[in-house]
């Protein structure tokens, strides 16, 4: 298809603006993204040890029992392999869990976007009413990235892109189920995906300097709250808007209305 004609520099520009005039909001809402992000990642971190600590105290225990430990070690692999599912089945539970917490700020971001008041503490909790869905719609997408990783690291990238608008159709498209709305994304991200990427890239180079100015916690994470995390909600929310302008012009959603 065609594509509107927005470009990365374009999106940072206008939301450069937003932040500035709603500065406050963004930071409030980044806040909350990066605090119930960390809280997952800390829940998935305790369980990740809980799951594999028993064989890290058992392994040099067996060790020294010699040939009989030995043998007692390769009958355990069956158990390693299962440990390890176990591990990473937590691991991209916690990043689905943070990427549905994301999810949660579409609304306010959007708000914001508007010149609205944001409801930030409304829309978690609304968010927090469609954990199912929500979390459903992170695990998907990062399974399906996660099974095309596997072939190449680049058609993982290039998936994670083709998927990138699957939240905020289903937040537009409430009855939307996952798998349509990650086709429907397919779609409306061809000729987009290399836009998308410069987003990505112009916050990594930005959490780039600030590592390179100070080399401590405080000055990338004040970085992050303060600057990269809003400004990467805005230009995504942007971006969204600009491509889905662009496909009701173009007569590219007759068939996603039924979900509204």
């Amino acid at each position: 298809m065609g594509t509107h004609p927005f470009t990365a520099g374009q999106l940072h520009g206008q939301a450069y603006e937003i932040l500035k005039k709603r500065y406050l909001w963004c930071i409030a809402m980044a806040g909350l993204v990066y605090l119930l992000s960390s809280v997952a990642g800390a829940i998935a971190g305790a369980l990740g040890s809980a799951v594999v600590m028993p064989l890290q105290l058992a392994t040099p225990l067996l060790s020294t029992l010699g040939e009989d430990g030995l043998w007692m070690l390769m009958g355990m692999i069956p158990l390693f392999v299962l440990v390890w599912a176990l591990y990473e089945a937590v691991v991209l539970g916690a990043a689905a869990l943070g990427a549905a917490v994301g999810y949660g700020a579409i609304s306010p971001t959007f708000q914001i976007i508007d010149g609205q008041q944001p409801d930030i503490k409304t829309c978690f909790a609304d968010a927090g009413k469609q954990w199912k869905r929500l979390l459903g719609t992170a695990g998907w997408v990062m399974l399906w990235t996660f099974l095309w990783s596997l072939l190449f690291v680049v058609p993982g990238v290039v998936k994670s892109y083709e998927y990138a608008l699957t939240p905020y159709l289903m937040q537009e498209y409430p009855k939307m189920p996952i798998r349509e709305a990650m086709k429907l994304s397919m779609r409306l991200t061809q000729g987009y995906k290399g836009r998308l990427f410069l987003i990505d890239l112009m916050m990594w180079g930005w959490g780039l300097v600030s590592l390179l100015l100070v080399c401590t916690v405080v000055v990338p994470l004040a970085a992050t709250v303060l600057f990269i995390t809003p400004m990467s909600l805005l230009m995504r929310g942007l971006a969204y808007r600009s491509i889905m302008e662009y496909a009701r012009e173009h007569d590219m959603l007759r068939d996603v209305q039924a979900y509204l």
